[in-house]
Parts: structure tokens; sequence; C-alpha cells
């Protein structure tokens, strides 16, 4: 899989594996909006990863900038550097409907790494009941 940006950057996914790493902390609704909170470093360069994108069935539904503090990460890893790790990016309900056969969170990092971090059964089986839920306006 690879990244292709307007700037002609383009960015290989599954070569971060072994320096990228971070978690999905948790996915919640709020109004019509789910949000996917969670953090992502590479801890080889020991800084925050740049952005996270979220693509559905292939194309890109939201992406957002890291920058939120996290002491909890720097206390686990023992890196000051690695505060502005957190993230929160934001999908509208209606970009997923129907549900999407694939849902991919991929992170960047600085130095042109990126990872795919995967939601857990748990997460995608809120993702998924959401959205079957019938309240939602069509």
């Amino acid at each position: 899989v690879k990244l292709v940006f307007s700037g002609e950057r383009e960015i290989l996914v599954d070569v971060g594996k072994k320096h990228l790493t971070g978690n999905l902390d948790r996915v919640i609704l709020s109004g019509e909006t789910f949000v996917v909170e969670g953090w992502a470093a590479d801890l080889e360069k020991n800084q925050p990863a740049e952005e996270v994108f979220i693509f559905t069935d292939g194309k890109l539904a939201s992406s957002a900038e890291l920058g939120i503090s996290r002491q909890d990460v720097v206390e686990a890893h023992q890196q000051k550097a690695l505060f502005h790790s957190g993230f929160r990016i934001k999908i509208p309900v209606k970009v997923l409907k129907p549900y999407p056969s694939d849902i991919k969170l991929i992170v960047v990092s600085l130095s042109d790494r990126a990872w795919e971090f995967s939601f857990s059964p748990k997460q995608m089986d809120f993702i998924r009941s959401t959205l079957e839920q019938e309240n939602f306006s069509q």
C-alpha cells in the first residue's frame, strides 16, 4: 500500500512497522460524528508522528495532525519528546454510511514512515452497530 500526496510525496505504508508505535485508545460517538482518540510515535527518531489518516474503502475520509499532550506516553517510554504524540480524529457518521467493507487508520511520521493501526474487534463492533441503528437521518 502506498500513500501519494498532491505534492508528489509518496509514502510506503508498511515501512513503519519496526519504528512506529501507538494505540487507538477509544472510539466514541459525539453527536453524528465518530471520534477516534489515541497516540502514535516514531520511537527510533524519538518524536511524535506527524499526521493520521482514515480511509474507508480506499477513499480518504478524514485526517488530523498529532499534537495532543499525552503525559502517560512520556512516562511509559521515559521520553519527554513524546509529550505531543496524541491525536483526535473525527469522521462524520454519514461518511461511513453504509458500513464500509474496509476502514484503515494510517499514521505517517515526520520521516515519511507510515504504518496502519488496527481497530480492535470491540471498536469495529461499536462502529458497525452504530451505523446499523436506524436513528440517523439518511
